[in-house]
């Protein structure tokens, strides 16, 4: 509550407020503030009660803020503004001393290199309040947990146009084309993706890069194969294979070997895929979230200084 002259104004009517008059209509700033518009008119009634004075009228087509509740908008959105302002300066303070560490991967990742990362890293601080807040998803979703500063650090694909994030190749990967035991291409040892090309494939969804990756591969040696169906990560991706919808392209994994599916490593075309250790620029990482990330890249088993200028430099395509 907000102590006014001659009360206290409730600072959620205060956020009701600020909605109704950005839209100028009860039902749509209802339904943005998932509130009942009864309840919507409910408080800016209150509000208007504790000011003494009329902030909306209705004008002949839509709604209208009054003079005075012109007036009071002005002063509202400052206000709101340097709350959240405040309460994201408090949220920092208590982050850059916090045993927290947190963490955005993709789902490749989940199986081994997370579960590894952090469990040594625990052990080898001796930290025993250390926590890791884990959320994984596909690159897209990751990197906007990143930029949003929901998290401190992820571990994605790269992405061309995000110049306020950091990409650090971490670790390649091996590609590996799956397949049913009984599908055509179960009989060969190694796999050409030309020829794989003529079936039909498990594919990840448009969202994902890793299919902006694996399509890429297929047009250098011709063009992407038809697409059966399309998920979101690698474990359904390897079921829908088991299944016999048909073959795909996935990160090798230890997990794959339990499924009855042929497992095969891909000759042509040659390819590196990197994955990489992303941050904020601009965003000063807490404490504990900092130690991580040098400690990580130090057991990084790429050398940096002999890959090639495009993979380490963010701005420059792969």
């Amino acid at each position: 509550m907000l102590k006014n002259g001659g009360g206290s104004i409730n600072l959620q009517h205060l956020v009701y407020f600020s909605e109704l008059a950005r839209t100028l209509h009860y039902t749509e700033a209802a339904r943005k503030l998932y509130i009942s518009q009864p309840s919507l008119s409910y408080a800016i009634s209150s509000l208007e009660k504790e000011l003494g004075c009329t902030l909306f009228v209705k004008g002949s087509h839509n709604l209208k803020l009054s003079k005075e509740g012109a007036i009071f908008y002005k002063y509202v959105v400052k206000a709101l503004e340097q709350l959240d302002a405040g309460r994201k300066a408090v949220d920092d303070v208590i982050r850059s001393s916090s045993q927290v560490v947190s963490l955005a991967f993709i789902y490749t990742l989940g199986t081994t290199v997370i579960p590894s990362l952090t469990s040594s890293f625990k052990e080898e601080t001796g930290n025993r309040n250390l926590i890791f807040k884990l959320i994984h998803g596909n690159t897209t979703n990751v990197l906007s947990a990143l930029k949003s500063k929901s998290i401190d650090l992820a571990f994605c694909s790269y992405v061309e146009d995000e110049p306020e994030v950091e990409f650090i190749p971490y670790i390649d990967q091996e590609l590996v084309l799956i397949c049913p035991k009984d599908h055509p291409l179960a009989a060969y040892r190694e796999a050409d993706l030309a020829e794989a090309a003529k079936y039909p494939m498990v594919h990840f969804i448009e969202e994902c890069s890793m299919r902006k990756f694996i399509n890429s591969m297929f047009c250098s040696v011709g063009s992407p194969p038809p697409v059966a169906c399309e998920v979101e990560n690698d474990m359904t991706v390897a079921s829908m294979v088991n299944s016999g919808m048909g073959f795909a392209v996935v990160p090798y994994e230890n997990f794959l070997h339990s499924y009855n599916i042929k497992i095969l490593p891909i000759t042509n075309p040659q390819y590196k895929l990197y994955i990489y250790l992303a941050y904020l620029k601009d965003y000063e990482l807490p404490q504990m979230a900092r130690a991580f990330r040098d400690w990580a890249l130090k057991k990084s088993k790429l050398d940096l200084e002999k890959l090639p200028p495009q993979v380490i430099c963010a701005d420059r395509k792969i």
